[in-house]
């Protein structure tokens, strides 16, 4: 299979593979909030699909991080060290964004929730 038909396919199978991994990292967050009392105890459970806005927002920063990270671009001799930093750097942006296209749009909407902070830290983390 020639080079030019094999880059479209490799960075379009990255993008699905990201996005899964970013709603199952969000979905295992959530989980871990639930089970885990910390910082504080949860007063009040959400259900996890009044968290849709969010999860949108952390889908689009994280890839739209990952893009201009140029990490779905098919690199010919790149470190895996490199790559790992870039990964972490454009992760962390990527979250940083989320929360913040969260902060400034979803408020005052039908999607406004409050994002418990461990359940940020847990997300990045997982992702």
């Amino acid at each position: 299979m020639p080079s030019q038909k094999i880059r479209p396919i490799y960075s379009i199978s990255l993008v699905i593979l990201d996005i899964f991994m970013i709603v199952t990292a969000f979905y295992v967050a959530y989980r871990l909030r639930v089970i885990i009392p910390w910082p504080a105890e949860l007063i009040a459970r959400i259900p996890i699909a009044n968290y849709a806005g969010l999860l949108l927002a952390q889908v689009l920063g994280i890839i739209l991080s990952l893009f201009f990270f140029r990490l779905y671009y098919l690199p010919r001799a790149v470190s895996r060290v490199d790559q790992s930093y870039s990964v972490f750097v454009a992760v962390t942006l990527g979250t940083l964004i989320a929360v913040a296209i969260s902060v400034l749009t979803l408020k005052n909407s039908v999607f406004e929730v409050d994002y418990p902070r461990a359940m940020i830290v847990y997300a990045w983390m997982l992702t």
